[in-house]
């Protein structure tokens, strides 16, 4: 099931991107403006979502997800009840309507999901890791002493939820301690995208990527087909990594390992600090 997710996600807002456009046409060639209206509305309010997240990207969506949930619904039943009412059942303005929250309940309750096994555990050592910096040049987190390193494996630019998570580290980075702990984004990109991301940091973080996803695939972290069809075309690859976060100590044992259930879910820098001041 996990190979349709990439098709789905792409196929999903596709649609919703057309349908808009033909619900717009329909509007103002037709004569039932309002049943043309509430199914444009079905289909703009999921999304508006995927255009917020990508323009804004912002740091937490659960309330914005509930409304959404809430008025595609709505407008959902709009439609459907007028055309029920119009004897009218299969008009293409249900189908279109009922496709859309079926794709947005999809979205939500499927492919947002993630189930995944971690083979690390806590009190594991972890050895040298074979990591490049922005610049393409060789770098092994573990060998910085004297702090605890907080590793973020991330998906890269694309995923708009990652670069949210990796600027709200940022932008709390002093509340962690910075004297005490070392942050590292590590994403599955290509050296350019790794470069463009330091590029828009402060640098208080180190940039790092994982060429071929030979560390991600070592550490059993990997999440094939993961990447939404399409963006190959930008020079990902197909496989990427379950969102995860490894706290090491200064001496490089795993003090603790949060992999999100949901993609759109991590741990911000509260959840860190709390656990760094508690050792």
């Amino acid at each position: 099931m996990n190979r349709l997710k990439p098709i789905f996600i792409s196929s999903y807002v596709a649609f919703l991107a057309i349908a808009m456009i033909y619900c717009v046409v329909q509007y103002f060639t037709n004569d039932a403006q309002l049943i043309w209206f509430s199914c444009f509305l079905a289909c703009a309010l999921p999304f508006s979502f995927f255009a917020i997240i990508y323009l804004v990207k912002p740091k937490a969506t659960a309330t914005l997800q509930v409304i959404l949930s809430a008025t595609t619904a709505a407008a959902t039943l709009i439609t459907i009840g007028d055309r029920f009412f119009n004897s009218a059942m299969f008009d293409s303005a249900v189908w279109i309507a009922a496709i859309s929250l079926l794709g947005w309940i999809l979205y939500n309750m499927w492919y947002a999901k993630l189930s995944h096994s971690i083979q690390l555990k806590i009190g594991d050592e972890l050895t040298a890791l074979d990591l490049k910096q922005a610049n393409g040049s060789a770098y092994d987190p573990i060998k910085d002493k004297g702090k605890f390193k907080l590793l973020v494996f991330h998906r890269g630019n694309w995923c708009p939820f990652c670069v949210a998570q990796i600027n709200e580290l940022e932008d709390n980075y002093e509340l962690m301690n910075n004297e005490k702990v070392a942050v590292y984004a590590i994403a599955p990109v290509p050296q350019k995208y790794a470069a463009s991301m330091e590029g828009s940091l402060s640098g208080q973080l180190k940039v790092l990527y994982d060429q071929d996803n030979r560390e991600i695939k070592r550490l059993g972290i990997q999440h094939s087909n993961g990447l939404p069809f399409g963006f190959q075309v930008f020079g990902f690859v197909s496989e990427t990594v379950f969102p995860t976060s490894i706290l090491l100590s200064p001496e490089n044992t795993i003090i603790h390992i949060h992999q999100s259930k949901d993609y759109r879910k991590r741990p911000n820098a509260a959840f860190w600090t709390r656990i760094i001041d508690a050792q």
